[in-house]
């Protein structure tokens, strides 16, 4: 809905074809943008049926890592010497997510222990609503003032939040010791 509306507004004659069943805009160069998500099979499936330069994948704290990792298998598009690229974004969930992992801590979402490889493609930036407040309206900044202390420093501030009320506020995947470590005991 949102790209569309931006592509409407734009001050040029129509410079592209909205396919409204396949949800892709072709553009007169022969470029395509495509959208999709992966909340549901059949949305994946159409997404996985084509290759791609650039993959943006919206809101990444509600995508699983499995999905991102499927997603990313389709940028193989070779396209002369352009580099394929992903770009993610997210309102930043608990530093446990494995988006947290990955861009802020360095370290391979599915084995911590292990440092990822080419820490120098993947990087962060902070683009809170306060840096983008010419585009905002007066009275949604003014509704995000108003929530709570923790919900404000995600969503106005860009802060890696913990969740309220968690048990095991340090408990990260560190502290799970290997079965073949753990002593024999009689009881449980």
């Amino acid at each position: 809905q949102t790209f569309m509306e931006i592509l409407d507004k734009m001050n040029c004659p129509r410079q592209w074809h909205e396919n409204r069943s396949d949800w892709y805009i072709e553009f007169k160069n022969g470029s395509e943008i495509w959208l999709g998500g992966f909340d549901e099979k059949e949305r994946t499936e159409k997404l996985l049926g084509h290759e791609y330069n650039i993959l943006y994948f919206n809101e990444i704290s509600q995508i699983s890592y499995d999905a991102i990792e499927l997603g990313l298998t389709r940028l193989a598009r070779r396209t002369g010497k352009f580099v394929n690229k992903a770009f993610f974004d997210c309102n930043p969930p608990s530093p446990l997510h494995w988006s947290h992992r990955l861009f802020i801590e360095g370290i391979n979402p599915r084995d911590i222990k292990v440092p990822i490889e080419n820490r120098k493609d993947y990087f962060s930036m902070l683009m809170n609503p306060i840096d983008n407040k010419e585009n905002l309206s007066d009275d949604y900044m003014i509704r995000l003032g108003t929530l709570s202390e923790r919900a404000k420093r995600r969503m106005l501030y860009g802060e890696w939040v913990k969740p309220d009320g968690a048990v095991y506020e340090e408990f990260t995947e560190r502290n799970i010791i290997p079965k073949s470590s753990v002593p024999s005991i009689e009881r449980y």
